[in-house]
């Protein structure tokens, strides 16, 4: 006999309703169990980020994200977390680009777009969108608004330039000289020595030895002709850096050879020769952080040319990122020898001489 849902007995049915229910319940046991699991790992990912633990929470919170990919709160910690790190910027930059997309009325990311694609050193043009976002929304962020002037002079936008510095100038609390710096640049760019040497006179005359102000004073004195001037002011400089190296020797070459000192000038210029080829291979060394020669080529132009520091600095790195070289180590020994530190240079020949 055919067996229909009808041939069942009452004890059939109950026992059919029970499986039915039973059935149910651990369905959705499972369900909530799942969920609550997840939300488990989630906690556990932000805890460890937050607390200080990044090795440990990068993994976790990549899982998280796997189920989750525009949690703003697990993006965020993502890009905190393998900032501090120590991982690339271009590893970073997807992350940072995603949080941009999942949190669009905060400024935080953003600020963290900008500051990883300054890392990545794209271009200016690919700086200002972030930058102009932060201020659409935080309109007060005074800091940013310089960063976007600087941003607008660097792809010509001197018009630009010259209306945020003007703002910045109405709204405390950024140093003033700060800003006027960053006005005269854009003046004098926009073919106004004049007005650019009023703002820097005004700098100068409350802080003698402002470093930004001196540099652009003298090559604005040179731009305008007055070459005794820009030479003596050009002196007094101190650059802090190779890219101002750069510009202070390009220009005092030339005043010197408008004022009649050739041997002087060449002196300058083949200084300024030395100084260019570290800043290639420093910008080699940048664009392939992996590249071990170019690493090492990077630091010992930088020694060559008298900046150990910024040697010592790529060498570190490099070490950060791929652990114990032989070559390295030397060189990164030089470097601390040369920065007045004997005794890190003897820790790191120490730390030499333990590699198999």
């Amino acid at each position: 006999m055919a067996i229909g849902p009808t041939s069942f007995g009452r004890p059939g049915r109950r026992a059919l309703v029970a499986a039915v229910v039973l059935t149910g319940v651990g369905g959705g046991y499972y369900y909530l169990s799942r969920v609550a699991t997840l939300s488990d790992e989630r906690r556990h990912a932000l805890a460890l980020a937050e607390d200080g633990h990044p090795q440990q929470a990068v993994p976790l919170l990549l899982g998280c994200l796997i189920r989750a990919p525009d949690d703003p709160d697990l993006l965020r910690a993502l890009v905190k977390g393998m900032t501090r790190a120590g991982a690339q910027p271009e590893e970073i930059e997807p992350y940072t680009d995603r949080w941009c997309r999942a949190q669009p009325h905060d400024p935080e990311p953003f600020l963290s777009q900008l500051d990883v694609r300054q890392r990545l050193h794209r271009p200016a043009e690919d700086l200002i969108r972030p930058a102009e976002q932060v201020l659409a929304i935080v309109p007060d962020d005074q800091k940013t608004r310089l960063r976007l002037a600087g941003l607008y002079f660097l792809v010509g936008r001197y018009n630009d330039t010259v209306r945020e510095c003007n703002r910045l100038l109405e709204a405390p609390p950024i140093p003033p000289a700060e800003i006027r710096v960053a006005l005269a640049r854009a003046e004098a760019a926009r073919g106004n020595p004049v007005e650019a040497g009023v703002l820097l006179d005004r700098v100068l005359g409350e802080t003698a030895d402002q470093p930004d102000a001196l540099l652009l004073r003298g090559i604005v004195y040179q731009q305008a002709g007055e070459y005794p001037r820009a030479v003596d002011t050009l002196r007094r400089v101190r650059p802090r850096n190779t890219d101002e190296r750069v510009l202070l020797l390009h220009h005092l070459g030339q005043a010197l050879t408008r004022t009649g000192h050739p041997d002087e000038a060449k002196t300058v210029f083949d200084q300024l020769t030395l100084v260019q080829r570290a800043t290639y291979a420093l910008g080699d060394a940048r664009q392939r952080p992996s590249d071990r020669g170019l690493q090492l080529r990077a630091a010992e132009t930088l020694l060559a040319i008298g900046e150990p520091d910024e040697a010592r600095r790529v060498l570190e790195s490099f070490l950060n990122r791929t652990g114990p070289d032989r070559a390295v180590l030397s060189l990164l020994a030089e470097c601390h020898d040369r920065l007045g530190r004997p005794d890190l240079a003897r820790a790191v020949r120490t730390r030499t001489a333990q590699i198999p």
